[in-house]
């Protein structure tokens, strides 16, 4: 089953959740220094606006995962220089604060000073896994103070191929392109049927999978990757700005390339799917001499048939317009 799953455990059964989430999705595939790999991981973000009734945020990944592979985005976000991370994730122009000691960032409008919400950075100690056969649940607990209205961002480290997407060739490559290859990305969060039924008896005990009022869904990769098409047309599309996005994406690997976001909402939804399928070229040295070994193969080939063809018509030819035969037809005629 390939779906994750967001969901979550009450301070007190009897107090209910009445207000549904925005989920913020960023699937990420970057192109890395060797040019013929990509760097690929997930970030999921949450605004909440009942925090103090939840007790625990949960995470199913369909992935084995370790400790290093989930990361905190909440302290980089809130301790970015002037809050350029603020304003570069929610295009929007606001100002961050904290308190001293404090695990929340308050973000305020600079237009009419109004307070929007907090940023929540959840310390290493607050995020405990659970290894699955079939994935890994993170549990998030959220300490201290806790305010109401309050966004979580989390990033999993995880090459999303095989499960969330699919890498093959074009079933003409050899004579189209021996480079080219397609990746279909199928995303699905909260979606029952995708979910296996043991996480579902998890689940149901102690809490309820998130419902959403907003989605906002982003693929991220390089320009020279063709986008083919999508479950819905994009709503938009734009370049990054890498001076800006550096330090939130945090990889030391990537190449100097543009790079794309393409960008998706939905509302009102109980689960989620998004299906992107883009088309990219690999330009190896491995790719390179395999195909330069099959053009060798079909050069010697082509040889080898074009001289067999040659004998066949010009040397039986030549033999069969010889003197010798013409003396023999000759002397057939003399009798």
């Amino acid at each position: 089953m390939k779906s994750l799953a967001v969901y979550y455990e009450l301070e007190d059964s009897n107090s209910p959740l009445t207000e549904k989430v925005e989920l913020h999705v960023n699937v990420w595939k970057l192109p890395t220094n060797k040019k013929s790999s990509f760097e690929k991981f997930i970030d999921l973000g949450l605004k909440l606006e009942e925090t103090k009734l939840i007790k625990f945020l949960y995470f199913f990944i369909p992935y084995q995962l370790t400790k290093k592979d989930v990361k905190d985005l909440g302290f980089i976000m809130g301790n970015s220089e002037k809050g350029i991370l603020i304003n570069t994730l929610f295009n929007a122009n606001y100002s961050v604060s904290s308190q001293p000691n404090s695990d929340y960032y308050k973000i305020t409008d600079v237009a009419n000073s109004n307070e929007l919400f907090h940023i929540y950075g959840i310390k290493r100690p607050n995020i405990k896994l659970e290894k699955l056969d079939y994935g890994t649940i993170v549990k998030v607990e959220i300490n201290g103070q806790k305010e109401d209205k309050t966004y979580i961002r989390l990033r999993f480290d995880v090459d999303y191929t095989d499960k969330l997407s699919q890498v093959e060739k074009p079933s003409n490559s050899f004579f189209q392109s021996g480079f080219s290859m397609t990746e279909t990305i199928d995303f699905r969060i909260n979606e029952i049927r995708e979910i296996n039924n043991e996480l579902l008896d998890k689940i149901y005990p102690i809490g309820n999978l998130f419902k959403f009022k907003k989605i906002h869904f982003f693929f991220m990769c390089c320009s020279r990757e063709e986008y083919i098409f999508s479950h819905n047309p994009f709503i938009s599309a734009r370049q990054l700005e890498w001076k800006r996005w550096e330090e939130y994406v945090n990889k030391k690997n990537i190449s100097n390339e543009d790079i794309l976001a393409y960008h998706w909402k939905a509302k009102d939804e109980n689960d989620y799917n998004a299906l992107v399928q883009t088309k990219f070229e690999i330009n190896h040295y491995i790719t390179i001499g395999k195909y330069l070994l099959y053009l060798l193969i079909i050069t010697i080939i082509f040889n080898f048939a074009s001289n067999i063809l040659y004998n066949k018509i010009f040397i039986n030819e030549s033999n069969h317009n010889t003197p010798a035969n013409t003396l023999k037809k000759d002397s057939t005629n003399i009798n």
